[in-house]
Order: structure tokens, then sequence, then C-alpha cells
């Protein structure tokens, strides 16, 4: 859709002056000022022409150079532009809802396109559209502007940002699994990677049989990883009345901080989140957990309406052992910790992280968290 953004006052000086041109060639008889009105005429077709022109045939492509960014990071695009008619002066100016290096930028426009990179910086996490754009075109001559509106062209998944905190390690659950490693197989560590000499303390079951009756000593399978904890995020997005958005954020900036740190020292982790949209990401490794879970954090829409003690009762935990659980929560009441110390199972290790608007948390919500032998973090946003 093309709409003409002309504020300036000269096309209509021009008209002016073209028609006191011809009135005076009509009154004193000059053919010379029947020329200036005639040719200032056609300039003022010429340059009408050749801006419509210009708006109808331009073209701009969007380049993204990746898809997803953390808040604070720099969005790289490589803007193209280009167009049949040559000498059009465009402006390109971006209306899209994240924060710019610059408003935009002015060129003119050969035979050659022309290409530009593009940076914006993302203030808050989400899923945004790269746009709306608007090309500004007008003639050399700069008497006429037609404005023409783009839609986005791509989406960026905007992570959250970290949190600095220190590394939590998961000790009492992982302990534990690798005393039952003795005991039973892990349906976990099934890759044989290589194969080592008998260290005191290593499990039977991971003696490698053949390799032993050929060397003559005891000889143990290296496997992918050690029997671990397997680690749960519960995220509290239930909105009530005395929050904030900032407590909200805050908290997802937690819980995305502590999915990255325990994923990047080899745990399966996994998230539960009741929003406007129920997620539930059963615990994985990898690089692509780590992605689901800072796309899910991401567009997450803190206006669930399910209470804490619910979802925690919701989960099935049968079967699961080694568990490391995380509650992460601006829920200060202590109802919900009867029920994270009831439902879980009884060898997993409990974890919590308070969320306070100001101050310290009350002293019932902590007696109750220390009585439940919970390891509890109070974080003031």
């Amino acid at each position: 859709m093309l709409r003409l953004t002309s504020s300036r006052q000269r096309p209509w000086l021009i008209v002016l002056i073209a028609l006191f041109c011809l009135v005076a060639a009509q009154g004193i008889g000059s053919s010379l000022f029947a020329r200036i009105g005639y040719l200032l005429l056609a300039v003022l077709g010429l340059s009408l022409a050749w801006a419509w022109l210009g708006a109808v045939r331009v073209h701009l492509t969007r380049e993204l150079h990746t898809p997803r960014v953390a808040v604070g990071e720099r969005i790289s695009e490589l803007i193209n532009i280009s167009s049949t008619v040559p000498w059009s002066v465009i402006e390109f100016c971006d209306d899209a809802p994240v924060a710019h290096l610059s408003n935009g930028f002015v060129t003119t426009l050969t035979r050659l396109p022309v290409c530009r990179e593009w940076y914006s910086i993302p203030t808050q996490r989400g899923y945004f559209g790269l746009g709306p754009s608007r090309l500004i075109v007008s003639d050399p001559f700069g008497l006429f502007r037609f404005e023409r509106q783009i839609a986005p062209m791509h989406h960026v998944i905007v992570h959250p940002a970290f949190f600095p905190m220190a590394p939590l390690h998961v000790g009492r659950s992982l302990e534990w699994g690798r005393q039952q490693a003795g005991r039973q197989r892990s349906p976990q560590a099934t890759t044989i990677m290589a194969v080592r000499e008998y260290r005191t303390g290593d499990a039977r079951n991971r003696i490698h049989w053949r390799t032993t009756a050929k060397r003559g000593i005891p000889m143990i399978k290296e496997q992918t990883h050690e029997p671990g904890a397997q680690i749960w995020i519960i995220y509290d997005a239930t909105l009530l009345p005395h929050q904030t958005a900032m407590l909200h954020e805050r908290g997802i900036a937690i819980a995305a901080t502590r999915a990255h740190q325990w994923l990047a020292a080899g745990h399966a982790v996994g998230l539960v989140v009741y929003g406007a949209q129920p997620t539930v990401l059963p615990p994985a490794r990898g690089a692509a957990q780590r992605m689901l879970i800072l796309d899910a954090l991401a567009m997450l829409v803190c206006e669930g309406a399910t209470p804490l003690a619910r979802v925690i009762a919701q989960i099935d935990w049968h079967g699961q052992r080694q568990l490391t659980i995380c509650v992460i929560t601006h829920d200060c009441q202590p109802d919900w910790v009867a029920m994270f110390g009831y439902a879980t199972p009884a060898q997993s290790e409990r974890l919590a992280v308070l969320l306070t608007a100001q101050g310290d948390a009350p002293p019932a919500v902590i007696q109750a968290l220390h009585h439940a032998q919970i390891t509890t973090t109070v974080v003031e946003a």
C-alpha cells in the first residue's frame, strides 16, 4: 500500500511559480515565461511519476543471522534494497518492538542493490517480529515522497538474561545415585566410550568381562556419563494481585541460569511451568534440551491459575530416582511446602528459591521449609 507523505511546500511553490510564468507570458506576450512555466509543470509531473514508480518497484529483503538471542545481545540483520528505477532516494525505517542502534538510514539507489548491516538490541524476553518496516521513496529532486509499509519477514526468540549466581552443586541425590549404581544398572548410561582398569569403589555391573578374560585383570566400562541426578525446575507462574512484572522477570532469569549451569555440568534438567499454557519438559541432557528450556521461558506468559501445590501434586514422580527438585516461587504462604515434601520422592534433594518484592520472607514459610529440610534461597527483586 502506497501513501503520499509529502509535507514539504516545494511542489506548491513550484506550481505557483509555473502559474505566475504562464500568466505573465499571456500578459506581456513573452514565450520565455511560457516555456519556463511548462518546464516547471513537466518537472512536477516527472518527479511525481519517478517517486511513484520507485515506491512500486522497490524490493526489500532482510536476512537474519540467528533466530535466537538473549536480552542485551545484538540482533544482526542484513538489509538488501533494490529497485529498477535508478536514482531513487530511499529512507528505511524499522518499527519493530525492539531497541535499535539507529532509527534508520537514507540511501540513493543506482542500478546496484544496497546492502546494510542492521542491529537491534532487545530489552525484554519474548517472541518478536522484525518489522513492520517502512520505505519512504522520493524522486531525485525531493519533491514527492511515497511511503510503503512492509510486513514483518522474520521472527526472533529473545531468551531471558542470565542472573549472576554462583553454581549450585547438587550433591545429595548424586551421591545416592552412585551408591545405587552398584545395585542396579542405570538406564541412562548405556554408551561405552572406553575400557580402563578396575578401581576401588567401581560397580561390579560395569565390568567388561570379555576384556577382563583377555587381560586377566578386572576392566571397567567407561560410559558417556556417570549416573547422576535428574533435576526438575518448577517455576510458579501464577499471577498474584500484589505481584509486579519485575518479580517474575527475576524468577525467570534465575530458572534460566540454573538450567544453563546444571546442563553445562552434564545433568539431566527438566522444566515444569503452568503459565497461560502448561509446559512440561522431561529431564534430558545436551544443547537441544537447553534450547527447549530457554525457548519455553522466553515465551512464558505469567498468567497461570493453577496453585503451586496442585502443580507439584500433578507431576508423575513414579519410578524417578536420583532426583533434585528446585521450586522457584513468589508464594510466601506455607501451604505448598507440605505438598512439596509429601508428593516428591523420599530420596530426592529439594531446593527452593523464594522471590520477595522487598525485605525478608515471612517467618512462617521459612520455618516450614527448614522443618521440611528444604535448602532455601531468598532473592529480593
